[in-house]
Formats: structure tokens, C-alpha cells, sequence
């Protein structure tokens, strides 16, 4: 199986729909965050909101907004798809 990050954009997209956490891509930076989602972030998150002014935001529906970040729409998926696969080590995806 490969892992979830190199699949195609439309199977990174259905595998987050079929557990009810569409991505959410925003082409720009999303509204600042409060100080009490600042302080749930990972310290990386929190990195990337402060430089970062431009690119795409991915949120992962309702439940973690800034959940990816890239430069494009499609490194900005790919980035939140391993983020969530090393973050929750869900073996649906995993190589």
C-alpha cells in the first residue's frame, strides 16, 4: 500500500471524506487564531502561521483548522495527509 502523502489528490481527499474530515484548502491565510487554539497547535503549526503570509491552508474539516500548509493546493493536501498519517498512525495510511 503506499503511503497516504504519494497517492493520487482525489484518494487523499476521499480517504479524509469517508471518516467525515473533508479537507478544506484555503488559498490564503486563514483568520488569526484565537490564543487558546494558538496554545493547542504543535509548536511547528504555530511556526508556519507566524512566517508564513501566502499559500494554501489546509484545515481538516471542523475539528483542526491550519492542519497543512504549501505553497500550493496540492503540497498543501500532501502536507496534511502526512501530518495525519504520523500524527495518528492509521495503518489505512501507511506504505
Amino acid at each position: 500500500m503506499t503511503r497516504l502523502e504519494d497517492r493520487q489528490i482525489s484518494e487523499i481527499l476521499a480517504f479524509f471524506e469517508a471518516r467525515q474530515m473533508p479537507l478544506i484548502v484555503e488559498p490564503s491565510r486563514p483568520i488569526e487564531p484565537t490564543p487558546d487554539e494558538l496554545r493547542r497547535m504543535p509548536g511547528v503549526v504555530r511556526r508556519e502561521l507566524r512566517k508564513r503570509t501566502s499559500g494554501h491552508w489546509v484545515s481538516l474539516g471542523t475539528t483542526s483548522r491550519w492542519y497543512g500548509y504549501g505553497e500550493s493546493e496540492e503540497q498543501a493536501i500532501r502536507n496534511a495527509a502526512r501530518r495525519y498519517r504520523v500524527e495518528q498512525a492509521d495503518p489505512d495510511a501507511s506504505d
